[in-house]
């Protein structure tokens, strides 16, 4: 099985997740790939709050998710790797890990930021993630939910 899916989404754990994305693909381990949270147990224990019982919740920070990749991909758990931005996707993809497509779902606004996307407001920065991104033959998609069309970003 492995890793099921990767997005990115800066609320990380949220219904959509959890409802949409979780039970459409029987995930039943969510990683979440974030710095600041990894060193933050406060909101490493409301993330985990959010998930069901039944799922196994891993926070980890960029290094150690660089780390756990390979036996996430060849382990036999329905794994969703959570980003909350193109900045993380970017570093995780330069330091090794070989994403073929990424699922882009909320990015907020900010400011400073541009609204491309009903949902989807974007810094200079990571217009420039995606761009790298892009260069590197990740595909981009932007899907809210699963029973939304898949609409192409690169």
């Amino acid at each position: 099985m492995g890793l099921v899916l990767i997005r990115i989404d800066d609320r990380l754990i949220h219904g959509q997740v959890v409802e949409g994305w979780c039970r459409h693909l029987s995930i039943n381990h969510i990683v979440v790939c974030n710095n600041a949270v990894a060193g933050n147990e406060m909101q490493k224990t409301l993330l985990s709050l959010a998930v069901p019982s039944e799922m196994k919740i891993s926070i980890l920070d960029i290094k150690q998710t660089t780390k756990m990749i390979p036996s996430l991909e060849k382990g036999k758990a329905r794994v969703i790797l959570l980003l909350s931005s193109p900045e993380d996707a970017l570093k995780l993809v330069q330091n090794g890990f070989n994403a073929k497509e990424i699922n882009v779902g909320g990015i907020h606004y900010s400011r400073g930021k541009i609204q491309v996307r009903k949902a989807i407001s974007l810094s200079n920065s990571d217009l420039e993630a995606f761009e790298e991104l892009s260069k590197l033959g990740v595909k981009l998609e932007v899907r809210m939910v699963p029973s939304d069309p898949k609409i192409r970003m690169n």
